[in-house]
């Protein structure tokens, strides 16, 4: 009798280690998870902070040349064409010329209305915006930017 008592007692316990083994690897699977979603909300937290950063860049650059696309890439970089500044970055936000290996665009643009000139800054991964910055200057009676 007392090795069927034995076996009993040591079929409990390894039923009671396995429910314990599942148990942590549960836990561990949904730790695991937690993890994971806090890098990729850090990620899109630190693109927003430097999407933000170019883009106000790119507007004070604009507003200190008077809309000027062609003095803001002399001052900091990127291709002005058909009236439109492009700058590209890598994956670690580093200017680069080289189109394909962008991970992030920045494309600022203008348009006058009347005596006043918006200037919008946007900055795109993988075509969706990541932010989108306006601004505006006054300009005279002619359309020139005033000083």
């Amino acid at each position: 009798m007392s090795q069927t008592a034995g076996r009993r007692h040591s079929g409990a316990f390894l039923i009671e280690l396995i429910i314990v083994i599942l148990f942590f690897a549960c836990a561990g699977a949904v730790c695991l998870n937690l993890f994971a979603a806090a890098s990729n909300t850090g990620d899109r937290a630190t693109d927003l902070t430097q999407a933000t950063l170019q883009a106000q860049t790119v507007l004070e650059q604009s507003k200190a040349s008077r809309g000027d696309f062609a003095q803001v890439a002399a001052m900091g970089g990127g291709v002005v064409q058909d009236g439109r500044l492009t700058i590209y970055f890598d994956s670690q936000w580093q200017q680069t010329s080289d189109r394909d290996r962008a991970a992030y665009t920045l494309t600022a643009t203008t348009e006058t209305n009347d005596s006043l000139c918006r200037i919008r800054a946007s900055v795109q991964k993988d075509g969706a915006d990541i932010c989108s910055l306006q601004t505006a200057l006054y300009t005279g009676a002619s359309g020139e930017v005033a000083s």
